[in-house]
């Protein structure tokens, strides 16, 4: 009876076999019916009433173009279900999937794997490991859930709840609590996809990564391994110890650490207090070097007694921003920086104080061809002294440039006017004090350059119609250059500088020195020219060669008019001004309180008219070079830049707990040692 079972069971699957070849070859479609390829023996089973086909082996089914293989089937030959036990198999092209047991039902073409453990390999040996699995033999699709981990060829993990594999085209899909490891980068995501052809890892919505010290947040994007090239795109962000950077698109080269941005930039150096800004940059990590294009700003930042003040500048065509490390400076670079500092550090009332006192001395020893010979050398040497020094600058500047300042307020001008050679007691003090600290500084310059020599320095250069905006100060140039080794900021080409909005200063050039993050001192170099307005029709005007104003705490407190100085002052009578007060002189200062000049000293050859003012036209009441440029001013902070400033995400950040890998634990826990390692190495 049972070899005659056994014979009709081979009979029916032969003929079911030739059937399934005949409609295949007749449609060009692949079989609707599963073959039994080889088995050691078949026999019919009674199993509650119903009659089952079991297939003992090693056996091998086809259907699909698929290969299944297993110790033992169970064949339900009414519902055309196959339960394979024991060694089981699923091959087709490439993709094997082995477990212990699965159900192949052939109507669905699917192949589902429950409760033991299944691995799929692709034809590149990566390999993926679960607990469920569904595989459409039709689709060439393989679905997991609830918990599954990805091993690739080259060591990297990913790791999902959930997740889909077409082997047609080698692409895995991993969603819901994504997790990822590549050498030592580690990355949450709620959806990523991995091409084992190309070897390239596409994230998003919702990634966040760690890399070293550095962590990125970003909507989507993609990491070509073999390159090494991430991707960040949508609202991405990155932090590293140093920096903060945003972007719409951030190109990033693992192996050189540089990096392309696009769009909506921020960067903030947390270290330097600078904020940029633009819409295209480029990143080089070592040494820093980042270059601001299309609609390129930068902010500057200082904070005393709890309270901040911003300069922002713009520029139509490009923003440099670098560091390079002291002993690679070039030395004629060093020389250049240690010659504009030693111009600036010098104050040239020093000198004629010097000077007066001389002459004093002289006058009560009663030696008078020595006092007159004196005076002569004062008035050569004073007036000479800044001729001098401005062609020496034009000489030590030459082919630079800077950022902004303020402007005295000429009021009291009329306030007692000292005599060409007396000086107050209050003026005197104050020039003692500057004195002592250009004494100092004068020692130390040396000094203090060469401490440099450990250091890295910073260098920022802004290239083209550049805009400068603070709370007190505004400014306009043509190119901008600062160099942290001498902290001066030049302005260079048509620069204009306003204060309160009411004073312009014009130069040549404007060179900015800062000491502890605060303006310290401004040179205006050749054609100075300082105006105040008054109202729309009145404009107190200085004229000289050069000038230089002093700060303190970001205020002016003094300034200097050298080689030649000419003024215009109005002078007020019941609300109403009638006067005009003209001067000339070689050299004059001013002590500035509260904004407002308190007291002018002038020296060498003063002269004074007082004239009407419905005597003079308008002509001639502005001196030789005039020029009120209250338009190009700029009114506001989104004037120069518009953006809005993001805040830090640093310490959100921060928070976000790492990668657990708690399915990699489970199917690869050889690879863990190596994961934990580096995560325990992380500042995080």
């Amino acid at each position: 009876m049972d070899k005659v079972r056994t014979l009709s069971l081979i009979l029916s699957l032969l003929f079911a076999s030739l059937s399934t070849a005949v409609a295949q070859n007749e449609n060009g479609q692949k079989d609707s019916l599963v073959r039994l390829i080889e088995a050691n023996a078949a026999k019919l089973i009674d199993r509650d009433g119903v009659v089952l086909r079991k297939i003992e082996g090693p056996a091998r089914f086809l259907h699909n173009n698929t290969y299944l293989l297993c110790d033992t089937a169970i064949w339900d030959v009414n519902t055309n279900i196959i339960d394979a036990i024991g060694n089981v198999q699923i091959i087709q092209d490439g993709t094997c999937l082995i477990g212990e047991s699965l159900k192949y039902i052939v109507e669905s073409n699917l192949a589902q794997f429950r409760g033991s453990k299944v691995t799929l390999m692709d034809k590149d040996n990566n390999m993926l490991c679960t607990h469920n699995l569904d595989y459409n033999t039709k689709d060439s699709v393989a679905t997991f859930f609830g918990g599954g981990s990805l091993r690739s060829k080259d060591g990297e993990i990913i790791e999902s709840l959930d997740g889909t594999y077409d082997s047609k085209i080698n692409l895995f899909v991993f969603y819901n609590s994504v997790e990822l490891f590549s050498d030592s980068l580690f990355a949450k995501s709620t959806r990523m996809e991995y091409d084992s052809n190309k070897n390239v890892a596409y994230f998003g919505p919702s990634t966040i990564g760690w890399k070293g010290d550095n962590m990125l947040e970003a909507n989507g994007g993609e990491y070509a391994r073999e390159r090494e090239i991430v991707t960040f795109e949508k609202n991405a962000y990155l932090f590293s110890k140093e920096q903060e950077v945003w972007g719409d698109k951030i190109v990033y080269n693992r192996r050189s650490g540089d990096a392309q941005l696009y769009g909506n930039i921020q960067i903030t150096d947390t270290v330097q207090s600078v904020l940029m800004f633009a819409d295209k940059a480029t990143y080089q990590r070592e040494p820093l070097e980042i270059i601001l294009t299309q609609r390129p700003a930068i902010a500057m930042y200082s904070e005393q007694n709890g309270n901040r003040d911003t300069i922002y500048a713009s520029a139509s065509d490009s923003i440099r921003y670098y560091t390079k490390p002291f002993a690679e400076l070039d030395s004629a670079a060093i020389a250049a920086a240690k010659a504009r500092k030693g111009v600036m550090i010098i104050d040239p009332m020093k000198e004629i104080e010097k000077l007066r006192q001389e002459k004093l001395k002289e006058a009560r020893s009663g030696r008078k061809e020595g006092r007159e010979e004196n005076a002569g050398n004062s008035s050569t040497r004073s007036s000479g002294r800044s001729s001098g020094r401005s062609s020496s600058q034009a000489n030590i500047y030459a082919g630079q440039r800077a950022p902004e300042f303020p402007s005295p307020q000429p009021d009291q001008q009329e306030s007692p006017i000292e005599q060409q050679d007396s000086i107050p007691s209050a003026g005197k003090e104050s020039m003692q004090q500057v004195d002592s600290t250009a004494i100092l500084a004068e020692r130390e310059l040396d000094a203090q350059i060469m401490r440099h020599d450990t250091c890295t320095v910073t260098f920022v250069e802004a290239w083209h119609n550049i805009k400068l905006y603070g709370k007190d100060y505004q400014g306009v140039c043509d190119s901008l250059i600062y160099t942290g080794i001498d902290s001066i900021a030049r302005l260079y080409i048509e620069p204009v500088l306003w204060s309160d909005a009411k004073n312009q200063f014009l130069s040549d050039s404007i060179f900015i020195q800062i000491r502890n993050d605060s303006l310290y001192k401004a040179d205006f170099i050749n054609n100075a020219f300082i105006i105040t307005q008054e109202d729309t029709v009145h404009y107190n005007q200085i004229k000289s060669t050069e000038m230089m104003a002093y700060f303190k705490k970001n205020d002016i407190w003094r300034f200097d008019a050298l080689g030649g100085a000419s003024l215009i002052f109005y002078m007020e009578e019941d609300s109403t001004y009638t006067m005009i007060n003209q001067k000339e002189c070689k050299i004059l200062s001013a002590l500035i309180k509260e904004r407002k000049i308190e007291r002018i000293r002038y020296y060498d050859q003063l002269k004074s008219d007082l004239l009407p003012i419905y005597d003079l036209p308008i002509n001639k009441q502005r001196l030789r070079g005039f020029k009120w440029l209250e338009e190009r001013r700029p009114k506001s902070r989104e004037e120069v830049m518009p953006r809005a400033i993001r805040s830090s995400q640093r310490r959100r950040l921060k928070a976000e707990p790492m990668p657990e890998f708690k399915q990699t634990s489970l199917y690869f826990p050889d690879s863990m040692q190596h994961i934990v390692e580096i995560k325990e190495s992380l500042n995080f």
